[in-house]
């Protein structure tokens, strides 16, 4: 009789964002060029799109985090990693949860001055007590 209990752990996203990345193995199954765009330092690249091949070099001696853009391809591989005898959880919503997360918390108030619309377009000035909200994003990569 076959068992629809999952054999992996789902990990929020708060709880990913306060952990000590050190203590861990991070799989990334994004492609090569959103992890240079935007990838999370110390992260084994393996993309999704090259197939399972690699899989059993992911080291065992850390839990192992899988993650993918959203989570549903980190779901299908950290389900072939627990099977394989990994201590394995999945980032619920995967890398874009935890980068609106980040750029949240990351969020800063700056002074702005004027706003050019470009293209000979009128240039509409606001008073320096105005503000805007100002996004700041992580670019790290390290590859496998």
């Amino acid at each position: 009789m076959m068992s629809n209990e999952e054999t992996f752990r789902h990990i929020s996203v708060e709880e990913f964002s306060g952990l000590d990345f050190s203590t861990v193995t991070l799989l990334d199954l994004r492609e090569p060029d959103e992890v240079l765009v935007s990838g999370i330092d110390g992260a084994i690249n393996l993309p999704f799109s090259a197939g399972f091949e690699k899989l059993d070099a992911v080291p065992k001696d850390k839990p192992v985090i899988v993650f993918c853009r959203v989570g549903d391809w980190s779901e299908q591989i950290a389900e072939i990693l627990a099977d394989r005898g990994y201590d394995v959880s999945t980032l619920d919503g995967g890398y874009n949860a935890y980068r609106a997360l980040k750029s949240l918390a990351t969020t800063k108030e700056i002074p702005v001055q004027s706003v050019k619309t470009g293209r000979g377009k009128p240039v509409k000035v606001l008073p320096m007590s105005r503000t805007i909200e100002f996004n700041t994003l992580e670019n790290s990569y390290q590859s496998w």
